[in-house]
């Protein structure tokens, strides 16, 4: 079972990580920099409006945005549309469980929308989940797949429902980690609902990502 477990590994790491884009140093920082000028800037301007931590989530989550059109809309395409796949489960079923074109294409399709799931709760959701937020999250998960794949579909690669299915998995279990997130972080004391302690903590989330996307080989010095 161990055996099969570090298999499993190898194959993620090898066959999905290793396609993605890769960023160079130069451009993170370049886009840290920014990113730091821009904080400045808006806290100036928009202070009582919009909080350090808050806007360290945004422009996280515009960076995750652009990569994730880099990774699905980056390729070789034709000029004329893709075909179509409306058969629920045949892409899916032609991979064999634990291959790298199983990680490749399902997998990795889920990991990918996890994000998704939880910066909507972050940005749909303040003091309390309320019903009407969970509705509009629901439907923005449900319509960013279908919208990517309709964009592929145009500019020539393959408008594949279970591309959608797994995205929308995806971008479930990112919002479901939110809100049990959500539900444990309101039992804390309430030091740490204070502005200071999501301030430090946004900060150590941006490094923990940056750290993360390095050791994965996403960014690559």
């Amino acid at each position: 079972m161990e055996d099969v477990y570090n298999n499993a590994l190898n194959t993620l790491y090898n066959g999905t990580l290793d396609k993605l884009p890769k960023l160079d140093s130069p451009t993170l920082w370049m886009f840290l920099a920014g990113t730091a000028v821009a904080a400045v800037i808006l806290l100036l301007i928009i202070k009582p409006i919009l909080s350090f931590y808050k806007l360290v989530f945004l422009l996280i989550f515009v960076f995750y945005v652009a990569y994730i059109l880099t990774v699905t809309f980056s390729g070789d395409f034709n000029d004329v549309t893709g075909g179509t796949n409306t058969v629920l489960f045949d892409t899916i079923n032609r991979y064999q469980f634990g291959s790298r074109q199983f990680f490749n294409n399902v997998v990795g399709n889920v990991l990918m929308m996890i994000p998704y799931g939880m910066f909507l709760g972050v940005f749909l959701h303040r003091e309390k989940i309320r019903f009407t937020m969970v509705i509009v999250a629901l439907l923005l998960i449900c319509a960013a797949p279908v919208l990517i794949e309709f964009g592929q579909h145009q500019v020539g690669r393959v408008f594949d429902i279970d591309d959608v299915v797994l995205n929308i998995a995806g971008g479930l279990i990112g919002y479901i980690c939110y809100c049990l997130i959500h539900g444990l972080y309101r039992l804390l004391p309430p030091i740490f609902h204070s502005k200071i302690v999501l301030n430090i903590l946004s900060i150590l989330l941006l490094i923990g990502i940056v750290t993360g996307l390095q050791y994965i080989g996403i960014i690559t010095n």
